[in-house]
């Protein structure tokens, strides 16, 4: 029996950008048919921990991002984040950026197949370890709902045998 709780499956390669990334910008309700890419939900917790909230006068913002190679793997058994987190290699490599999720957003923005999961009949998410406004590091969930993609963060969550890590390279 594999022990392995981050089955790895591939990676994914991210393109740089020369802009700041804002994430009020991008992380937009919309699942009209022109929106770049189908938004259906931004939670509570998401908009608090990234975008702000209505009358709130800040929003995550990344500098311009120099490109990456992201992996991906899911999850063997249910695990919680601290777990997780170690099984990657530490925060370091588990950290993603609100950046790279929107960019792999962007590959898929109507839910079609890619590195992204989309299948609803598995009801599985796809998860990041981002750092939010204050720099604390915490897991974001990005669900295709069959409308447009759903956006959670959790302050510490149980995570779905199958559920799909983004990560850096492991060593």
């Amino acid at each position: 029996m594999n022990n392995q709780l981050v089955i790895p499956i591939g990676t994914v390669d991210v393109p740089s950008t020369k802009k700041s990334f804002i994430a009020e910008t991008h992380f937009v309700k919309n699942i009209t048919k022109n929106a770049p890419v189908k938004i259906a939900y931004l939670g509570d917790d998401f908009k608090a921990y990234f975008v702000g909230m209505p009358g709130w006068a800040f929003a995550k913002e990344e500098k311009p991002f120099k490109g990456s190679i992201l992996c991906y793997g899911e999850l063997s058994y249910s695990s919680l984040d601290s777990y997780i987190i170690t099984e990657l290699g530490g925060e370091q490599k588990a950290e993603t950026t609100l950046y790279e999720l929107f960019s792999l957003l962007q590959i898929q923005p109507n839910g079609e197949s890619g590195v992204l999961l989309t299948d609803l009949t598995k009801k599985l998410c796809n998860a990041f370890y981002i750092k939010d406004i204050r720099g604390r590091l915490l897991p974001v969930s990005a669900f295709w709902n069959g409308k447009g993609w759903d956006m959670s963060t959790y302050p510490s969550y149980k995570w779905s045998v199958g559920t799909r890590f983004f990560f850096r390279k492991i060593h």
